[in-house]
């Protein structure tokens, strides 16, 4: 079905080997069309609080 209007939801950080993990919701990685072992960009600017999540499949 992928996001419907607009998505908002959270997702608890886990600590990872190594590294923290955060689960992508399934609404937002259909409308993306993520797939495992795709490369997933994410973006952000120093001193603001919010990130980019980006298509893979995009130009």
């Amino acid at each position: 079905m992928g996001i419907q209007r607009q998505f908002a939801d959270t997702r608890k950080a886990q600590q990872g080997d190594g590294c923290i993990q955060i689960t992508v919701p399934s609404d937002v990685v259909e409308e993306l069309g993520i797939k495992g072992g795709d490369d997933v960009l994410w973006t952000g600017k120093e001193g603001e609080d919010t990130a980019v999540i980006h298509s893979p499949h995009r130009n």
